[in-house]
């Protein structure tokens, strides 16, 4: 969730300016993440939703064993 977030602030301040195409990263490939990147965004934050449920299901399998013992 802490990535998405820096990434919706990259987001905010635009794509092409956070230096892609300084050289670094093939131009091709920078072209494709800013071309997607509000793809990119959705999708980290959708990991980190699955991720932050997935662990709450596991807390909850938990403390539901804990109590049954």
């Amino acid at each position: 969730m802490l990535l998405g977030l820096a990434l919706l602030g990259v987001f905010v301040y635009g794509p092409e300016n956070v230096g892609l195409n300084s050289g670094a990263v093939p131009t091709e490939i920078a072209n494709l993440t800013i071309a997607n990147f509000p793809l990119l965004v959705v999708g980290v934050f959708g990991l980190g939703a699955f991720l932050a449920a997935a662990a709450a299901l596991k807390i909850r399998s938990e403390q539901a064993r804990v109590a049954a013992a």
